[in-house]
């Protein structure tokens, strides 16, 4: 029997089991509500939800924590749509490309129509994405339970260069704070020495830097700082609320683009599944490649269902493709998953291969809470899209302190540390003058995670070999990760070089 075939009799095998309990449910519906108020208001992304929503899991079970913060996840990539269509401002990165059409279909007075479309074409595509997921993760793991130490320095080797290229701005900044988030996850004690690192003769350092507080001081306190800086304004919606109606599309109007969903959250999965890509790359391009492959692509940009339909299918197929590599290689797929990680080894749950093999029914939990939070994000934002979006309308001047405050509890809460407060303020006023200096703050995130793996793997594959560095080439896997992560780390140079002599020709 296939992996895969086992993998969907353990997910319908465990639904009795799981609607058994409803605070499941509960739980899954708070973190859909929370995902979405904080996808939805500006300057709040998903990944600094998750980064305030972990510590509040550490005394649950750890199906709860999971559930809680799938959902979390799953909504608030969805809530972005909802201030791109209302007041033209993304919610999430991702959503930038929705606000093409979305906020021109506000403008013709058909924000409830836009809201609609975005509901339903990202319910269809987070479907999609969870059809795959389950599918072929299973297919994945058993796979990467047969890699060496070769395979996984190459894994990890290949999303700290391809998160360099795909990060906003110059690769070469990028690549910096990849290095720099590695150099992060050397600090503390020797897994194979036992000998202290970088540990600057304290000991709170000697178990590591944890991710909790340095994330949540990257993407939630340097966001309130930057707020704070541009003395953000409360945004004038009301009367775009007022004028939200008609949130349920004709059936017909959403079959006839069933190619364009289809396309779109293909790609959503496929640049999802490749490590720290990212949401917001994977919409740009169905955005780009539906209005290349429209027969009017003039009409986008003016306020058409497709502009919306395109990005917002990828989006949310999106969070499938990113949680494959997270779950099968412990690799993660974005910032959001990096924090999730972070989350289940709190729980003293390391995702991997191994998790499939010994832990099916946490995997089934997963699959199934994460279907949940699509129906029932699908549910809240046809029926409650005006209500929800009055939280766009809450002053700047109340949120930022209270998310400064959920911040400290945040990093407190982890181990009552006093110390994790002050690794917070640091890495939060780190990532402001990162912000300053245009250097990306994913891949620092990216790169404490992946440390472990890189180093680990990368020791005993030179100890196994008896120091061959020649090794890791010389097995066809890792070599052509290798090669892959050379290209995308130099081709910025090639492009321009072949640019260069083109235009001397």
């Amino acid at each position: 029997m296939g992996v895969n075939v086992i993998m969907w009799n353990a997910v319908i095998n465990s639904i009795p089991e799981f609607f058994s309990h409803p605070i499941m449910l509960v739980i899954i519906l708070g973190g859909v509500l929370w995902g979405t108020i904080f996808g939805a208001t500006p300057g709040l992304t998903t990944t600094m939800s998750l980064a305030l929503l972990v510590p509040l899991t550490f005394g649950y079970d750890e199906n709860l924590a999971i559930s809680f913060l799938i959902a979390a996840h799953s909504a608030g990539v969805y809530g972005g749509c909802l201030s791109a269509i209302l007041i033209n401002i993304p919610g999430t990165p991702s959503s930038i490309a929705t606000t093409f059409d979305g906020y021109r279909m506000t403008q013709k007075n058909q924000a409830g129509l836009a809201i609609g479309y975005a509901t339903i074409s990202s319910a269809i595509g987070g479907i999609i994405g969870w059809f795959i997921l389950v599918t072929f993760s299973p297919i994945l793991a058993k796979v990467a339970v047969s890699f060496s130490n070769q395979e996984y320095v190459a894994i990890a080797l290949f999303g700290v260069c391809i998160l360099s290229y795909v990060s906003p701005g110059s690769t070469f900044k990028g690549l910096i704070a990849g290095i720099f988030g590695l150099l992060l996850g050397t600090v503390g004690m020797d897994l194979i020495t036992g000998v202290p690192r970088f540990d600057f003769g304290t000991v709170e350092l000697l178990g590591g830097i944890s991710i909790v507080p340095l994330a949540i001081g990257l993407f939630g306190v340097s966001e309130m700082i930057t707020q704070i800086e541009e003395d953000m304004i409360k945004h004038k919606v009301t009367q775009e609320i007022k004028e939200i109606n008609n949130v349920l599309p004709k059936v017909k109007n959403i079959l006839v683009h069933y190619k364009l969903i289809i396309k779109s959250s293909i790609m959503g999965i496929i640049i999802g599944a490749i490590p720290a890509a990212g949401d917001a790359l994977s919409t740009m391009i169905a955005y780009a490649q539906g209005k290349i492959s429209s027969k009017y692509p003039e009409k986008w940009g003016t306020g058409i269902p497709e502009g919306i339909i395109a990005p917002e299918s990828a989006n949310n197929a999106g969070v499938g493709g990113a949680l494959i590599p997270m779950l099968t290689l412990g690799i993660p797929g974005d910032p959001a998953t990096a924090v999730l990680i972070g989350g289940l080894m709190i729980h003293g749950l390391r995702p991997g291969p191994l998790l499939f093999r010994d832990n099916l029914p946490f995997i089934s939990t997963i699959f199934i809470s994460f279907f949940i939070a699509i129906i029932f994000t699908t549910i809240i934002g046809l029926l409650s899209a005006r209500k929800l979006a009055m939280f766009l309308l809450i002053p700047r001047y109340f949120i930022i302190p209270v998310i400064t405050v959920m911040c400290i509890i945040g990093a407190y809460a982890i181990r009552n540390s006093l110390y994790d407060i002050g690794i917070m303020i640091f890495f939060g006023v780190l990532g402001y003058f990162m912000k300053k200096l245009a250097i990306p703050i994913a891949p620092v995130i990216f790169g404490l995670v992946i440390s472990p793996i890189l180093e680990d793997n990368f020791r005993r594959a030179l100890i196994i070999t008896r120091g061959d560095i020649f090794t890791f080439f010389k097995r066809p896997i890792s070599l052509s990760l290798i090669i892959l992560a050379i290209l995308f780390l130099f081709y910025p140079f090639i492009k321009k070089s072949f640019i260069k002599i083109y235009n001397n020709l």
